[in-house]
């Protein structure tokens, strides 16, 4: 598989599903990788001279690929989804907005909430410096 564009690829190392023992482990009971690896590196509109390896090294370097990272980075436990949903996810102006909800017992909560995380550019100056370009 290979992705489009500049986009990469990423697959998070998994836990072995049989022990050693010979054990079988359900997905649901193996550990989370706390690691992911870059597979494939898609070939768009990069002006780097560098081989798919060379450039998922500093991806991995830049970029904490960690489950819980992404989580966290991106905010996905935040009540976002009814607005990242609609008209499309991608493209979208990254802002916050206060948002009111009910809460398990019917306990009415307002809280603000950063929608579109991912259209940040806050990591643009780290790639380019990575990648040394201007």
């Amino acid at each position: 598989m290979k992705p489009i564009r500049d986009f990469v690829l990423v697959k998070p190392f998994m836990a072995d599903e049989i022990t050693e023992g010979g054990l079988f482990i359900p997905e649901g009971f193996r550990e989370r990788s706390s690691k992911a690896k870059v597979i494939s590196v898609g070939r768009g509109t990069a002006k780097v001279k560098m081989t798919d390896g060379e450039i998922a090294k500093i991806v991995e370097k830049i970029f904490d690929m960690r489950p819980y990272a992404i989580e966290q980075r991106f905010k996905l436990r935040n009540p976002i989804y009814s607005e990242t949903a609609a008209y499309g996810h991608m493209g979208r102006k990254n802002e916050i907005v206060e948002k009111t909800f009910k809460a398990p017992g019917g306990k009415t909560i307002k809280k603000k909430v950063e929608l579109f995380t991912w259209e940040k550019l806050d990591y643009v100056s780290k790639v380019k410096a990575a990648f040394k370009l201007k």
